[in-house]
């Protein structure tokens, strides 16, 4: 399929699956893929967009951007209070502007480790990221992601 000829509405796909795998009351473990495509010709602004704590630690929220991206990763999380989580994730990822650009074996890779917290507003999460190239960043996060 050529998707980058299709015209009208259907400008850009995406897909986000996540398994959820109680191993006890408190302890969950969440694999998760999230791949993307979408029309070259999009604005700048309709471009996906990996970094983050989650979609890809090491690097700043949305620092990368491209028109097609993929990324796979793990995330462990333990409650340790009613309303309070710690957890682990472990990611792999990347974008790409073309989509026969993908490889393999050019993953970026992060990890990330931190504390959750639920409340009225949405989580209020304190994360601490590195990427492959041992680049260290500190997160706060408040509310839902959109």
């Amino acid at each position: 399929m050529n998707y980058e000829n299709i015209s009208g509405l259907i400008s850009k796909l995406s897909a986000d699956l996540n398994w959820v795998i109680p191993l006890s009351v408190t302890q969950r473990i969440i694999p998760y893929c999230k791949m993307g495509m979408s029309n070259q010709k999009l604005p700048v602004y309709e471009k996906f967009r990996l970094g983050g704590s989650i979609s890809l630690p090491g690097y700043n929220r949305d620092e990368l951007w491209g028109n097609h991206f993929i990324v796979l990763g793990i995330l462990y999380r333990i409650e340790i209070l009613k309303q309070m989580n710690v957890q682990f994730n472990f990611t792999l990822g990347s974008v790409y502007e073309k989509y026969q650009n993908f490889r393999w074996n050019n993953l970026s890779s992060g990890v990330s480790g931190g504390i959750l917290a639920l409340s009225p507003v949405g989580p209020i999460g304190l994360y601490y990221g590195r990427n492959e190239n041992k680049r260290d960043i500190l997160y706060l996060s408040i509310g839902y992601e959109f």
